[in-house]
């Protein structure tokens, strides 16, 4: 009769203990290492899943040391789980192949219930903020949270004032500033009348003549120099009084001046009598 094959007994409580103990003392990378050639096997015993089990935590530690995640959990008053697993497969040089790894030898549902418990581990606490259905976890209070550089606001410089606005020269540095005017001296009669006198000879001087003959038409004239007739203007004869009086007497007894001699006549004669 053949007999059933025995499983072979669990390995002793204190051999596990030791074995955690070993982990502990072991780096990141050595861990991931160990982690790869556990996932690439036949088996995936209790000593792989404690490989996995530390890494998890380590991870989740590491994330907290981040300032996106810091930044996070002071906005938003916590992270949630979503938030710690985006910054352990996209931001970390070190866990970023953790995730495809277990998942080589777990279902995703089974990975994401470990990552919980890891995030208990590592010391996160329960924020009684939620998003969602997602439950939203406080850093650990251990964790030392970088810090941040206070900068000062920019200062900002007044305008300039009218007074105190230079206004470019356009003659470069030969550029002179305007001078006071200087106080304006009056002109005397002597040099009044010497300025008169070359005004007069210096300006031709041209006279349309239109005289009126005595029966009233009408001749015009060409224009005519004075300039080039001073000489017989000096040596003309200017009319006597008598001969200016009997001219006015007679242009006054005209019939068309008939109004104008009745007004200035009577007038003369008191004069005369007077």
């Amino acid at each position: 009769r053949q007999t059933k094959k025995q499983k072979p007994p669990p390995p002793p409580a204190d051999s596990n203990d030791s074995f955690a103990s070993t982990l502990e003392s072991k780096a990141d990378t050595e861990l991931l290492q160990m982690l790869s050639e556990a996932t690439q096997s036949n088996g995936w015993d209790k000593h792989s899943q404690n490989i996995g089990t530390t890494l998890a935590t380590r991870a989740c530690r590491a994330a907290a040391n981040s300032s996106k995640l810091q930044k996070l959990n002071k906005d938003f008053a916590g992270v949630t789980q979503r938030d710690v697993m985006n910054w352990i497969n996209k931001d970390s040089d070190t866990f970023g192949e953790y995730e495809t790894m277990m998942l080589r030898k777990i279902e995703p549902k089974s990975f994401g219930i470990a990552m919980g418990k890891a995030i208990i581990r590592a010391g996160y606490t329960k924020s009684d903020v939620k998003s969602g259905r997602a439950n939203r976890w406080f850093l650990p209070s251990d964790v030392i949270v970088a810090a941040v550089a206070t900068v000062a606001p920019p200062t900002m410089k007044k305008s300039p004032s009218a007074s105190q606005m230079k206004l470019p020269t356009s003659g470069g540095s030969n550029h002179k500033l305007p001078q006071k005017p200087m106080p304006m001296v009056l002109p005397t009669a002597s040099s009044v009348k010497e300025d008169m006198e070359k005004e007069q000879t210096n300006k031709p001087v041209t006279t349309a003549t239109n005289k009126t003959d005595d029966n009233g038409g009408s001749g015009s004239g060409g224009a005519v120099d004075i300039t080039a007739k001073e000489e017989s203007n000096e040596n003309a004869i200017l009319p006597s009084h008598e001969d200016l009086k009997t001219f006015v007497e007679a242009w006054l007894a005209r019939p068309e001046n008939a109004q104008v001699s009745s007004t200035l006549l009577p007038i003369a004669k008191e004069k005369e009598e007077i």
